[in-house]
């Protein structure tokens, strides 16, 4: 963008010496040639831009679909960890009891639960 200002001043500079007709429409075909190069540069500068910010999004959402599938996994391990100590548990309960786990009441059972 630093050219523009540049480019613009030498092509009104140039425009000053041009004498025909002919000669302004082809300075201005340049001036006007010049302008679109530059605004292409841009706009190409700016899609680039923008795929950097498209591509460093989509490396987060994966990061953070990995953190999440790693913190489900590991909500479900602790689960089945729990499930486990609480079925060791409540066997020794009944055991203590002198029943099967199957035969508790429900009574028991809550009992169980509440003191797990």
């Amino acid at each position: 963008m630093k050219l523009l200002p540049l480019s613009l001043a030498a092509a009104l500079a140039v425009s000053g010496c041009a004498s025909t007709p002919q000669e302004k429409e082809a300075q201005r075909q340049r001036e006007l040639h010049e302008q679109a190069r530059e605004k292409f540069e841009a706009q190409k500068e700016k899609e680039k831009e923008h795929e950097e910010e498209i591509r460093d999004a989509r490396e987060r959402a994966a990061d953070d679909a990995r953190k999440h599938q790693e913190d489900v996994a590991d909500a479900r391990r602790r689960a089945a960890e729990d499930g486990a100590r609480y079925r060791a548990y409540e066997a020794e309960y009944a055991r203590q009891l002198g029943k099967k786990p199957s035969q508790l009441t429900p009574e028991e059972r809550q009992w169980v639960r509440d003191h797990f």
